[in-house]
C-alpha cells in the first residue's frame, strides 16, 4: 500500500487488529465493512471499476459461499481484477463448528471463469502469491490455511524428485499445504512426487509422462486437478485416485487433527493406499 496508491484494503471484521497500521497510515484506503460480506464484495467491485486494486479478506465460508453471487456477477462477469484472501478453509475453525467450515471454496470458485486460485503451502509462498496476483492484474483467490509446509516451493507445478528414470510406482500430486503429510506417507516408497500450489495449474512439466496410477492429495473437496490430469496432461495414466476431504458435512468439534482422524485424512491412511498401488505396479506381467 506504501508503494502503490491504488491498493484498497477491505476487511470483513476479520484481522482488524492485525491491520491496525494500515488503518493508521492509509485511512482513506483501508475499510472494515463488518459482517456484510456481500456488500463488501460489491464495494470492492466499485473500487475496481474506478481503477483501484481491491484486496478483500475475511473467513472463507463468509467470503466464498455467502458472497458467491457477488463474486460471480460483480467481478467474474465484468472481468475485473481483485485479490480475495480467505482464511479458515476446510475446517481450520473446527472448534466453531460447521458454520465456519468451507471445504467447498476451491471447487466453487473454479466455476467462475477467470479465477486463479493460489493455495500457498506456507507464508513464503503466500507472499509470492500476493505479488503474482497483483502483477498479473488477475481475479485471484488466495487460500490461507492453518496447515503449513516446512519447505518452500515456487508457484506452479513441479516434480520434487525428478530422477533420470521414471518411478516404477504411482505418481502422487500434493496440492497446497499437505506436502509434509504426503512426504511422511510416502517415505521409502518408489513414487514420483509432484507439488502444485496454483489452480488451474500450469502444464504439468515432467521429465517423463506417468503411465501408472496417479493419486491427487488436496485438503478440501475434490477440485478440477484430477480432471485436468485425465483430459490434458497425462492421458495415459492408468487411473486417478482422489485423496481429499469427503463431500459431507463435518458436524464434529475439536482440533484440526481430530477432524483429520474422523474423516480419514491422515498420513497413515494415505500410506496404505499408496503402498497398495506400489505393490500392484510391481507385480510381474
Amino acid at each position: 500500500m506504501e508503494k502503490h496508491n491504488n491498493i484498497v484494503l477491505l476487511l470483513g471484521d476479520i484481522g482488524v487488529h492485525g491491520f491496525r497500521e494500515a488503518f493508521q497510515r492509509f485511512p482513506d484506503r483501508t475499510f472494515n465493512i463488518g459482517i456484510m460480506e456481500q456488500s463488501m464484495v460489491s464495494v470492492a467491485a466499485g473500487w475496481a471499476l474506478k481503477g483501484y486494486r481491491p484486496i478483500v479478506h475475511t473467513i472463507a465460508p463468509f467470503l466464498v459461499e455467502r458472497a458467491y453471487e457477488q463474486l460471480k456477477i460483480d467481478f467474474g462477469y465484468h472481468s475485473l481484477p481483485g485479490i480475495f484472501v480467505g482464511a479458515g478453509g476446510s475446517y481450520d475453525y473446527s472448534s466453531l463448528g460447521c458454520t465456519h467450515h468451507c471445504p467447498a471454496d476451491v471447487s466453487l470458485l473454479e466455476n467462475i471463469p477467470g479465477f486463479t486460485i493460489f493455495t500457498p503451502g506456507n507464508s513464503s509462498e503466500l507472499e509470492d502469491a500476493i505479488n503474482r496476483a497483483f502483477t498479473r492484474r488477475c481475479l485471484s483467490y488466495i487460500r490461507l490455511s492453518e496447515r503449513a509446509n516446512t519447505t518452500t516451493n515456487q508457484l506452479g507445478i513441479k516434480c520434487l524428485n525428478a530422477l533420470e528414470r521414471p518411478s516404477t510406482g504411482p505418481t502422487v500430486v500434493s496440492v497446497g499445504p499437505c506436502l509434509d503429510m504426503v512426504r511422511v506417507a510416502t517415505m521409502g516408497l518408489d513414487v514420483c512426487h509432484v507439488y502444485a500450489n496454483v489452480i488451474p495449474g500450469e502444464q504439468f512439466k515432467m521429465p517423463w509422462v506417468p503411465k501408472g496410477p496417479v493419486v491427487v492429495v488436496e485438503p478440501w473437496y475434490r477440485s478440477s486437478i484430477s480432471q485436468q490430469i485425465m483430459d490434458n496432461e497425462w492421458p495415459n495414466a492408468a487411473q486417478v485416485i482422489n485423496f481429499c476431504v469427503p463431500k459431507s458435512f463435518i458436524r464434529s468439534y475439536g482440533k484440526i487433527n481430530d477432524i483429520d482422524q474422523k474423516i480419514g485424512f491422515t498420513a497413515d491412511r494415505l500410506r496404505v493406499i499408496v503402498s497398495n498401488l506400489c505393490t500392484t505396479q510391481n507385480l510381474p506381467v
